[in-house]
């Protein structure tokens, strides 16, 4: 498989192509920072015009004569390595990260109790706001990521109650998508390229790539699926939690939620967790937070499986990374993600390794 990777300044001007690579490896996971790096013997230009922030385009060739942009990203260059071995021989290894990692180099600059620092809404948009008001058009000038379109606000997910004073935006927006996806409501993000030196900052319902439930099958009786996991957890079940909120003492404000049904279910389900919620002041936002928690405590049915490439089921054409796939264990179908892929590519040989997760509640 044929890969092109272009090298591009920090404002997006073409450099050119890199064409002495050896090695490329991209690691992608969903809702997280996608991660490339590239060993090559020159570079087509001085070092000083791609650090820092210098970006990588790296484009795949696809059957049918098309190109496919991975991500689609322009990956950031962060680091640089200049190696050089005992018989003499020269490298240079780029380290870059994929474009959400931007929203890591942000806290949410805002005191507890405001309203850019506490929000309540359905995940999709607090999601937005937060994205808006920390890295966007409503952030001071020189917080802004240049550049930055943000989709509009759907009302995908859960409605979430949060409070994130002086938090890292990435790990906010991490901490509410996984939530959501706790509560029975999957939702992914991500910051990509618009094709024309900007970002497109979207969210996205059910599924971070396409939805092939239909159309594709991985099973451990279909030659397509390699190591795999079913697993029933009853191990970390709560069955009642308590919040506390702001005060002290008897003027502590309390919230509680309990699942009647799983408590009847054995002698022994009675089982508690305490939350401390300390950043809420107000009942709403700590009741919700209490049966978050009680939702989050369910028992798990957890599958997990590794891909194998075949003639119908190969990368780029059958699936891609963030789809929707059916996954057959022992009989049963579940819905996966495929929400991590790694690709390596060494001397024109391209290796892929994908994980598929299935996830449900007892």
């Amino acid at each position: 498989m044929n890969y092109r990777i272009t090298i591009l300044t920090a404002e997006g001007i073409v450099i050119g192509v890199l064409r002495d690579w050896s090695t490329i490896e991209i690691g992608l996971t969903v809702n997280d920072v996608g991660r490339l790096r590239i060993t090559l013997g020159s570079l087509p230009c001085a070092i000083e015009r791609v650090v820092p922030d210098g970006l990588l385009e790296v484009w795949r060739d696809q059957p049918g004569g098309h190109t496919m942009l991975i991500g689609p990203y322009r990956w950031l260059i962060q680091r640089i390595d200049q190696q050089r071995a005992a018989d003499g021989m020269r490298t240079i290894v780029l380290h870059a990260i994929a474009p959400l990692g931007l929203l890591a180099t942000r806290v949410v600059r805002a005191f507890a109790g405001s309203n850019e620092a506490s929000k309540t809404g359905r995940a999709d948009d607090v999601i937005k706001a937060i994205a808006r008001e920390q890295a966007g058009p409503l952030a001071a000038a020189d917080r802004r990521i240049p550049g930055l379109i943000i989709t509009s606000d759907v009302g995908m997910g859960v409605t979430i109650s949060k409070a994130f004073a002086w938090r890292n935006v990435l790990t906010v927006m991490q901490e509410i998508a996984n939530a959501s996806a706790q509560a029975g409501s999957y939702v992914a993000f991500d910051l990509t390229t618009d094709g024309s030196g900007g970002w497109i900052f979207n969210t996205y319902d059910l599924q971070r790539g396409e939805d092939r439930r239909g159309t594709m099958v991985f099973g451990d009786t279909l030659g397509n699926v390699g190591g795999w996991t079913l697993t029933l957890d009853y191990g970390d079940e709560v069955t009642h939690v308590t919040c506390g909120g702001q005060g002290d003492g008897d003027q502590r404000l309390i919230a509680t939620a309990q699942d009647d049904a799983r408590i009847a279910a054995s002698p022994y389900r009675w089982r508690e967790r305490f939350k401390d919620a300390t950043m809420y002041n107000e009942s709403a936002g700590l009741s919700n937070e209490a049966h978050h928690e009680l939702r989050a405590g369910r028992p798990r049915l957890l599958a997990q499986a590794t891909i194998m490439q075949t003639e119908t089921s190969r990368y780029g054409i059958a699936w891609q990374w963030g789809d929707y796939v059916t996954l057959r264990l022992r009989d049963v179908n579940l819905d996966a993600r495929i929400d991590a892929v790694v690709i390596r590519v060494q001397h024109g040989t391209e290796d892929i390794q994908a994980a598929l997760r299935a996830e449900g509640e007892l």
